[in-house]
């Protein structure tokens, strides 16, 4: 029924659009009821300028965290997703005047478009004549990539080596004796090992905010916060402000006083799993000091690895501290385990990863390192 309506004011709006002269296409919404349901009412002027935050969260929907049904399907119609970025950019910014739903159909299918790019795609040995890199950053990205599938991580997409090439000089720059006193681990692993996996989830973070600002249409991009978080080791604050706006959507919702049935059945599909991603990295670097990757499977399974690494981190001191004690290659090992778990048994219900269900893995890897 909800598509039937849909399909009969699009049919109807353009049939009206076509009728009228170009001049005449900027016609008050209310003289034109069914207009009226697509456009909503004005609050202001529109502003001749998107808003790069606005242009922001048009990208996001379009393809990076896209909207998804009450099932998890992914939304793919244009006009369903122009709709719902309405009501979401009149929550978010309530004195802007959205864009019409002609404006972000359109945006979303440049988005789409742009979305597709080689830059994109994961990174092997053959993007190198068209996306050269230095000779000395390849080994180490042809090992990154190894260790992503050893961890059960989307390999590094073209736009993250790029990144992981401009930033591969830092490694040349740590203090190894303080890493190998505080991770305990021999300087040649910290070379080998540990330095390129840092440099690879610094890649991470700085290609997934030249992705959201190139695809917004952000023509000048300033990375001077996000350089001088990463610098003070301040990780936290580019987390807080990747998720600022699920955050403010995820309060906004549970804050009312008229939440809805199907405002708490949206609440996971809506706000919740576009966040897991980044909040998966930063659990994980609490425990390494860098991220593994992307973690390879469904949403399901992703939520479930979040929920554990909460439940060891924020719920349980005793056990934090008894996997911070492994050994770095042991806190990997965990970590691997984890992953496998939740990834072969996406269906298991959330309050069977307590405590007990964590203490298990933790006894595994403490058993391994025992016995040598």
């Amino acid at each position: 029924m909800e598509e039937n309506k849909n399909t009969y004011i699009k049919d109807t709006r353009d049939k009206v659009i076509q009728s009228i002269e170009p001049k005449l296409r900027t016609v008050r919404a209310e003289d034109y009821p069914l207009i009226t349901e697509i456009k909503y009412p004005k609050r202001g002027i529109r502003a001749k300028v998107m808003l790069p935050a606005i242009q922001q969260l048009i990208a996001i929907r379009a393809g990076i965290y896209p909207y998804t049904t009450e099932n998890g399907h992914i939304i793919t119609d244009r006009y369903v997703i122009a709709e719902k970025l309405i009501n979401e950019i009149k929550e978010h910014f309530p004195s802007q005047v959205p864009p019409s739903v002609e404006t972000i159909v359109h945006k979303v299918s440049a988005f789409r478009h742009q979305n597709l790019s080689e830059l994109d795609e994961p990174w092997d040995t053959s993007m190198l004549s068209s996306e050269p890199l230095s000779s000395e950053v390849i080994p180490w990205l042809m090992g990154m990539q190894y260790y992503r599938k050893c961890y059960g991580s989307k390999p590094l997409t073209v736009r993250e080596a790029k990144w992981f090439g401009r930033l591969f000089g830092f490694r040349d720059t740590w203090d190894l004796q303080k890493i190998e006193m505080d991770f305990k681990i021999s300087q040649q692993l910290i070379r080998n090992v540990f330095l390129p996996h840092v440099i690879a989830t610094w890649a991470q973070l700085y290609a997934y905010r030249e992705k959201i600002d190139t695809i917004a249409g952000i023509k000048i991009t300033s990375y001077s916060l996000m350089d001088n978080h990463i610098a003070s080791g301040e990780l936290k604050e580019i987390y807080d402000y990747n998720n600022k706006w699920l955050f403010d959507s995820i309060d906004e919702t549970v804050n009312r006083d008229d939440v809805s049935k199907k405002d708490i059945e949206d609440f996971d599909a809506k706000y919740l799993l576009p966040s897991l991603v980044d909040q998966i990295r930063f659990q994980e670097i609490q425990i390494l000091a860098y991220s593994l990757g992307e973690p390879d499977m469904s949403h399901k399974s992703i939520a479930l690895y979040s929920h554990a690494l909460t439940t060891l981190l924020a719920d349980n001191l005793e056990l934090r501290d008894r996997v911070q004690k492994l050994p770095q290659v042991k806190k990997v090992r965990f970590l691997v385990l984890l992953r496998e778990e939740v990834k072969d048994n996406p269906n298991t219900p959330l309050v069977n990863f307590d405590k007990g269900f964590i203490e298990c893995f933790i006894n595994i890897v403490e058993k391994e390192v025992k016995n040598g």
